[in-house]
């Protein structure tokens, strides 16, 4: 029975204890899966190197046998079988091409940049090459190697080399933008989301937890205008960055709203006599209030009381955390 590494198999007629055979056919299967051509690879230096169906079909492993002074060509057999290519050379390109040899000739060909592997099969056709190319940043592919990875067939080919110094956390995208290609995208800190852009890139973005106030009408001195009870941890900028405020009639002098959390003054929401609203944190720093607590908003205790001002609005921006 004939057999696509063409091994050496016992005749039907072979005599008892004649066991020569077998280990001669064991032997070629072991190199034909496990074995590195020529013992140091295939020796390019006087060309571009054909390969006989026997030499083929010898080991697992092709590569170059020393560094290679040009880019070369490797010519396979109409062989079926499995079979790796290393170019461990730094520098030049090595191209497996499978001919039908007629002329114009039909082929099949894969390069192998320096330092990438060629993992496929010969179908035993001529031509019939398939199998993918995957490249490292350096000439060998070992564990934790971020390199580049370059994946190729049917006239696709996609690279993927954004994960040099990757960390948890890092996120993989596709940027049409000039250039374009995979780019990575830095983890964000906890809390944070992955905020969809269009066509732009996608940026980290903080969940929004703002807080807001409305009052209807002219409040007392000192009156409690409104009360919350955050159910998360907010986080307010310095400043209350990025508030916003509203007032129906404009107070006759500055109104000074207290902002209280769990009963301590926090900052302050002042409305000028011509309606602008300033926002101010105590000492001027950001100000994180606790899931559970009362945000609360008093206005001012003079006496008398403010009597134009009317129907107010604010908004503090905040994040949740």
């Amino acid at each position: 029975m004939a057999n696509d590494l063409n091994l050496t198999l016992i005749a039907d007629s072979q005599a008892d204890g004649q066991w020569q055979s077998s280990n001669d056919g064991l032997t070629q299967l072991a190199n034909a899966l496990s074995d590195i051509y020529g013992g140091t690879g295939v020796d390019f230096s006087a060309g571009n190197v054909t390969l006989t169906a026997a030499q083929f079909r010898s080991a697992m492993i092709y590569k170059p046998a020393a560094a290679l002074a040009a880019a070369r060509t490797l010519i396979l057999p109409a062989v079926k079988r499995p079979f790796i290519f290393h170019n461990s050379d730094a520098t030049y390109t090595v191209t497996l091409k499978s001919t039908d040899g007629a002329s114009p000739e039909t082929a099949l060909t894969k390069a192998v940049a320096p330092g990438a592997f060629f993992i496929g099969y010969t179908n035993g056709s001529s031509p019939g090459l398939y199998g993918a190319s995957v490249a490292t940043s350096g000439g060998s592919l070992a564990d934790g190697d971020y390199g580049d990875v370059t994946i190729s067939g049917s006239g696709t080919v996609i690279t993927v080399d954004a994960f040099a110094g990757a960390a948890a956390g890092n996120i993989l995208y596709y940027d049409s933008n000039s250039p374009a290609g995979w780019k990575q995208l830095v983890g964000g800190t906890s809390g944070q989301f992955l905020k969809t852009l269009g066509s732009a890139a996608p940026a980290w973005s903080d969940l929004p937890y703002d807080v807001p106030l409305s009052f209807a009408g002219t409040p007392t001195a000192g009156q409690l205008m409104g009360k919350l009870i955050a159910v998360r941890d907010i986080a307010l900028a310095a400043n209350f960055s990025g508030s916003s405020g509203h007032v129906g009639t404009n107070p006759a002098a500055t109104f000074a709203i207290d902002v209280q959390d769990n009963g301590s003054s926090i900052g302050t929401i002042s409305i000028s006599t011509g309606g602008a609203f300033t926002f101010t944190t105590s000492s001027g720093t950001a100000k994180t209030v606790s899931a559970g607590h009362r945000i609360e908003f008093f206005a001012p205790s003079n006496s008398p009381a403010e009597a134009s001002v009317a129907n107010i609005a604010a908004t503090l921006k905040g994040t949740a955390i």
